[in-house]
């Protein structure tokens, strides 16, 4: 009884918010895989346009050197309160999933923070155009 209600609110709700959601909006949904955790990351079309095109063919290096991807984390959890006296723990430089054919890179980095000895993971993605965007981890079941 109470999982009908349930699901007429629910459609409702999702009714009410696309509706004042602008058509071709919508973020792409990147999902990826790092350190035995499963990472979620939206793109909009803006952020895919500014990322520059690369080709790891050898002729060029990529548009955002691993140093200054380095600078962009660090700077980011100096600003970040959720990420202060976080560490790098891993850093992979990678094609935008679903996204191959226009030659999309970003770097895609795992932080950790301490607090009261427990030990906690932070996924942060640093897009070729200097952008950084805080990642998801996907539950576990």
């Amino acid at each position: 009884m109470k999982q009908p209600v349930f699901l007429a609110m629910l459609s409702f709700a999702l009714l009410g918010i696309s509706a004042n959601c602008p058509a071709g909006k919508w973020a792409a949904e990147v999902i990826e895989n790092l350190d035995q955790a499963r990472i979620v990351l939206f793109l909009t079309d803006e952020d895919m346009a500014a990322m520059p095109e690369w080709r790891p063919d050898g002729h060029e290096p990529p548009p955002l050197t691993l140093a200054k991807a380095i600078d962009l984390v660090n700077a980011e959890i100096e600003k970040d309160v959720d990420l202060r006296g976080a560490e790098i723990h891993e850093l992979e430089f990678k094609p935008v999933r679903k996204h191959e054919k226009q030659h999309r890179w970003y770097f895609l980095c795992e932080v950790r923070t301490h607090d009261g000895g427990k030990e906690k993971k932070h996924f942060l993605a640093v897009l070729t155009s200097g952008k950084v965007i805080r990642a998801i981890e996907e539950p576990t079941l």
